[in-house]
């Protein structure tokens, strides 16, 4: 019998990298339901898959399964099963190509295949091809690419800023790659890289309308391509076996020709007719160079292609040329000379209008001047926010970053120095001794980076101030001289610790506690919160408490726990949401039930006093029906007599009147009341004192002398007239009420 069924499917191929063959697995999820009931399956199932090909699917046929697994003993939980399939019968490529649509089939044990037959989403197409196709100027790339599982998903590598999975339809795509702005993939044969993208078994491919080119192809096997209507040409075309390439209809070049070497190195180009200039040459060896002069936009100008890289310079450069040959954005000037490196982006000025010098390494957004109006050598990382300066107005050296204020390299001396003449501010970056040492003559201040003994430590001179950072001892140590107070941060002991100069000392992360704090005129630890209508404190370890927090608003709303005179004392109000255990004595200024109220529960509360004795009472009662002869004998708990004395009763018919009294008081836990008459209901009440061995060695005292020290102070001093220095505990615990009070006024 068929079944009904609901199915979740996720489908997951696994890589190990981006551009490396796929595992032919799919990861296969499920939810079966039972068609009686209508409930999910429990336990353990053999279940059976089989692969049809899309013309198939809505046959029940079994026997037309291209690919057929059984896993046994599946087990499902609450219907939700999850099997890899592939890893007991082979998903063999020469069989199953994921060329062209499929469908899947499922038995449960020995049942009939359930219908219908499911169609598989895209994911299991991506494996095949086993490498993604890229076209030839992205056929170098070594970058990993990780692809991570979800629906929409961003990671962080180390040349990618963004990196996205689409589960359903297996394309996938990443933003900010150190070669390209974007990069995407389709799962169903779409590269990315334009509207329309084929690629043949042979290896050839070409795509249509992506951001440089209307047509695009590329032959494999010869390693020809060509293409249409691109930004800079109406065609182009190479022939590498033929060491030959050309364009017709460049920008404002009618026509271009290129010869290559023996050894696939241009030799040499020429144009004709170009707006710029009518001769214009190029000249290839192990490298590439090109030039002209006497240009519309520069005096002289020349090219290199050396190891990939692409170089651009010119001498009395306008900045129309510059803007036109560099991605520099608004910064555009004239210039005596500009350099340009296209692959990354990366240019620089000489002897322009803002600086002597000025350059950009552009993928890591790093800028820097030499002899500018700030200082001697300015850098900027604009992509952290970190910058620095070398003989700038104020200092020899100064620095701002994430990681490092101030870096520099040298494999014989000094890797970069810097001073400013009016102040003698100096510094240097890659010292024999460091790797940056910077001055400040005025008054001494100095620090370095990268030494022997420090990763990083700077001096206050004035008053000896100094700190460093990376210590063989410590992560980062700092010390105000004057007063001697301390402190660091990762040692061998301690997450963090600091000290004051009168002993006060603090830790954070060591081996047995997150924090510890010792003062021997305070607290310990002082913990602060506030918003914008509440404020709070607490406090560890001080004046005698163990913790101590309160409430700023209200001076009565403090509690602490752990002193010599409590284990807990609270000045206020305290709420407990379960029961409450008490084994000694309970002593309190009145008592009361608080219930909702029975007949308007969501509007009121219902409360009564407790029963209030100077003796330590108990209270029982009960009713009894009299027998035949107006009688009736009441047995008590066997430890009633164990735990009571000095009894008292009471009588009260119900429904009549009698003489009824007490015939035999309490003896062995029974009473017997009598003088009445046969099925009279009477109600008895009997009271006792305590007598168990905590009554009687803890007594209720009913009147209690204060002793001396807490003479002129009350429980509740409001009601008295009193100020609130008057409470109970400024007797008790002077010293703690009043460390309090000064630290609440702080």
């Amino acid at each position: 019998m068929k079944k009904q069924y609901f199915l979740i499917v996720v489908l997951l191929i696994y890589s190990a990298s981006a551009f490396a063959e796929i595992p032919r697995t799919i990861s296969y999820q499920g939810l079966l339901t039972d068609t009686e009931t209508g409930e999910p399956l429990t336990g353990n199932f053999n279940l059976t898959f089989r692969l049809y090909t899309f013309n198939f699917c809505d046959d029940d046929d079994i026997t037309y399964a291209i690919w057929e697994e059984t896993h046994e003993n599946v087990q499902l939980s609450n219907g939700i099963f999850n099997v890899i399939l592939g890893i007991n019968t082979a998903l063999d490529e020469q069989t199953v190509t994921f060329n062209q649509p499929y469908c899947i089939g499922i038995s449960v044990g020995e049942a009939e295949e359930l219908a219908p037959r499911i169609p598989l989403t895209s994911s299991p197409y991506s494996l095949n091809p086993q490498e993604f196709p890229v076209p030839l100027h992205l056929r170098e790339r070594t970058d990993g690419v990780a692809l991570i599982k979800g629906n929409n998903i961003s990671s962080v590598a180390n040349s990618i800023g963004v990196k996205g999975i689409h589960e359903t339809s297996g394309n996938y795509g990443f933003l900010g790659h150190d070669d390209y702005g974007v990069y995407g993939y389709l799962n169903n044969d779409h590269f990315g890289l334009g509207a329309v993208y084929g690629k043949a078994d042979n290896g050839n491919i070409g795509f249509l309308a992506d951001q440089w080119y209307g047509v695009y192809s590329y032959h494999d096997e010869s390693e020809n391509e060509a293409y249409l209507t691109s930004d800079e040409y109406a065609f182009f075309g190479q022939n590498p076996l033929g060491k030959t390439n050309g364009f017709i209809g460049g920008d404002n070049i009618a026509v271009e020709g290129n010869q290559y070497t023996d050894n696939d190195l241009l030799n040499r180009m020429g144009r004709l007719a170009t707006e710029e200039y009518g001769v214009y040459g190029e000249q290839y060896s192990n490298y590439r160079t090109m030039g002209y002069l006497a240009g519309t936009l520069a005096g002289a100008y020349g090219e290199s292609l050396y190891s990939g890289r692409t170089n651009y310079g010119c001498l009395a450069c306008t900045a129309d040329l510059i803007d036109r040959i560099g991605d520099v954005g608004t910064s555009v000037h004239s210039c005596g000379v500009f350099g340009y490196e296209g692959d990354n982006n990366n240019w620089g000025y000489i002897a322009y209008e803002d600086a002597g010098v000025f350059g950009v390494y552009t993928n890591k957004g790093h800028k820097g001047w030499l002899g500018d109006v700030f200082a001697g050598v300015h850098g900027v990382n604009e992509s952290t926010g970190n910058y620095g300066y070398l003989a700038c107005e104020d200092a020899g050296a100064k620095g701002i970053g994430n990681d490092y204020g101030i870096i520099g390299f040298s494999s014989t001396g000094t890797g970069a120095y810097g001073r400013n003449e009016s102040t003698g501010n100096y510094g240097e970056l890659g010292h024999p001794a460091s790797g940056a040492y910077g001055k400040y003559s005025p008054n001494g201040n100095f620090g370095y980076l990268g030494n022997t003994s420090y990763g990083a430590y700077g001096q206050y001179n004035p008053n000896g101030n100094h700190g460093f950072l990376g210590g063989s001892e410590y992560g980062a140590y700092g010390k105000h001289n004057p007063n001697g107070n301390f402190g660091y941060l990762g040692s061998s002991n301690y997450g963090a610790y600091g000290e004051y100069a009168n002993g006060n000392y603090g830790a954070l992360g060591l081996s047995n506690r997150g924090v510890y704090g010792e003062s021997s005129t305070g607290f310990a630890v002082r913990g602060y919160y506030s918003n914008d209508e509440n404020e709070a404190f607490g406090y560890l370890g001080g004046f005698g408490m163990g913790v101590y927090g309160r409430y700023i608003e209200s001076m009565t709303n403090w509690g602490y726990l752990g002193s010599d005179t409590y284990a807990g004392a609270f000045g206020a109000n305290v709420y407990i949401g379960g029961s409450c255990s008490i084994t000694g004595t309970l002593t309190k200024g009145a008592g009361s039930f608080k219930i909702d109220h029975p007949l308007d529960p969501e509007n009121k509360f219902l409360s009564h006093s407790f029963v209030e004795s100077p003796d330590m009472m108990n209270i029982y009662n009960g009713n009894v029906i009299l027998d035949e002869m107006g009688e009736a004998v009441i047995e008590l708990p066997e430890w009633f007599g164990v735990i009571n004395r000095d009894f008292r009763y009471q009588l009260t018919c119900i429904g009549g009147f009698a003489q009824i009294y007490i015939a035999e008081e309490i003896h062995n836990n029974t009473f017997k009341i009598a003088g009445g008459t046969q099925g009279l209901k009477v109600s008895w009440q009997i009271t006792g004192i305590r007598k168990d061995p905590y009554a009687v060695k803890h007594p209720i005292i009913v009147e209690e002398e204060k002793e001396e020290k807490l003479r002129g102070f009350y429980l509740h001093p409001d009601l008295y007239g009193q100020p609130d220095e008057k409470q109970l505990e400024w007797g008790r615990d002077p010293e703690i009420m009043k460390a309090i009070q000064e630290d609440n006024n702080e």
